[in-house]
């Protein structure tokens, strides 16, 4: 369950970050930069997410 936090949290900075990028840094020399961490933020967060729970039947 922790490893799930950990992921929504990395998806949700990375989304925030996409968004700031955009809005504010296009004409900037670190557009490139803060897009690239971004992106690896947010596809490296949804790994964390997935968690399949298998039921034990007894």
């Amino acid at each position: 369950m922790f490893k799930r936090w950990i992921g929504i949290t990395l998806v949700l900075i990375g989304a925030i970050g996409l968004v700031v990028n955009v809005s504010f840094f296009k004409g900037s020399e670190y557009y490139d930069i803060i897009r690239v961490i971004s992106v690896i933020l947010f596809l490296g967060g949804g790994l964390f997410i997935p968690e399949y729970l298998r039921t034990d039947k007894k």
